[in-house]
């Protein structure tokens, strides 16, 4: 009797050590998989990045082109301009 709760513990143990793993880990042993150029039809530009989903552990693969990257940093630097002239037209954070 005491060989099967030795057993049963050991499997426990590392049934729980299993799920406790934590998230930098599988990302860090993934590196190299999260951000893959495209392969296929020559140099166009596609990046492909695994990316997080929030609110879950499971990633997804997004793939975008370099026109798509350029027009996502140019909206957000106009996005960044836009808040720094209303800040300035409220008066900044003390709203004098």
């Amino acid at each position: 009797m005491s060989l099967l709760r030795i057993v049963v513990s050991i499997a426990a143990l590392l049934f729980v050590t299993g799920c406790s793993s934590t998230t930098s880990s599988v990302s860090d042993s993934s590196a190299a998989e999260n951000t893959v150029a495209s392969a296929a039809g020559g140099d166009d530009g596609v990046v492909c990045k695994r990316v997080q989903v929030t609110g879950t552990r499971l990633t997804e693969k997004v793939c975008t082109t370099a026109a798509q990257r350029e027009a996502r940093a140019r909206a957000a630097r106009d996005a960044q301009a836009q808040v720094g002239i209303r800040a300035q037209q409220v008066g900044g954070p003390s709203g004098g």
